[in-house]
């Protein structure tokens, strides 16, 4: 069954962040009082990223299924996503997530600001993004 958000996917582009590095907390677990334990996250790298997802690379220990929300903060934002798709890298080393963001108001403008400094970066991107808006 097709996702209803295939079309939206295609109309917003997606930037690819390499060279640089970005880092998001992945599966955020809040602390536990009674042990002092606190917050616990993974460290996932952001591959690519849109106004409406992104693919996201964690360690192989790390699981979840399609359709599992993930809490996550990007940027100093926390919020959720939910898992579309996942697969293996290329080397089989780590996992790559699809995700698209379930946007509170706060990770929005986090999404919307690294977009916007990605697409500052380059000039293509710039352009294309411009076409896509007319």
């Amino acid at each position: 069954m097709d996702s209803p958000h295939r079309n939206l996917d295609r109309l917003l582009p997606r930037h690819q962040v390499q060279p640089s590095r970005v880092e998001l907390e992945w599966d955020l677990r809040p602390p536990r009082r009674l042990l002092r334990q606190p917050e616990r996250y993974e460290l996932a790298t952001v591959v690519d990223l849109s106004l409406d997802g992104a693919l996201v690379e964690t360690d192989l220990d790390i699981r979840h299924d399609v359709d599992d929300v993930v809490v996550l903060r990007l940027g100093g934002a926390t919020g959720r996503a939910i898992v579309r798709h996942k697969r293996l890298d290329d080397d089989g080393t780590s996992w790559l997530y699809g995700v698209r963001w379930l946007l509170s108001p706060e990770l929005k403008a986090a999404v919307e600001r690294a977009v916007e400094q990605l697409r500052e970066r380059s000039t293509d991107v710039k352009r294309s993004w411009e076409q896509h808006r007319r």
